[in-house]
């Protein structure tokens, strides 16, 4: 408990002080402090994910990132079990 946040306290400031002034403004702050409940708590995960998401495609200029096309080719050769590179072995002199 800090003093600043005594002196905010709107019981406080009116001069309503008691015995039991300290016991309510602890009940006060911890009421205010509660921790969120479930509900809560995974609305503001789906909104972290879908911020994070937002981030990523503008930090990409709005577009999915754009793969190589010899890469692709190579993953799908590797994918589909050939070997798109076929070396001749003869030799042309």
């Amino acid at each position: 408990m800090r003093a600043s946040e005594i002196v905010r306290d709107e019981e406080f400031k009116s001069g309503q002080l008691d015995t039991g002034f300290i016991s309510r403004f602890n009940e006060h702050r911890e009421a205010a402090s509660k921790e969120p409940d479930q509900e809560e708590w995974d609305m503001a995960m789906i909104a972290a994910a879908i911020h994070y998401v937002a981030l990523r495609k503008h930090a990409a200029g709005g577009h999915p990132a754009q793969q190589s096309r010899w890469k692709m080719s190579g993953r799908k050769s590797l994918l589909d079990g050939r070997n798109v590179m076929k070396v001749d072995k003869r030799i042309k002199k």
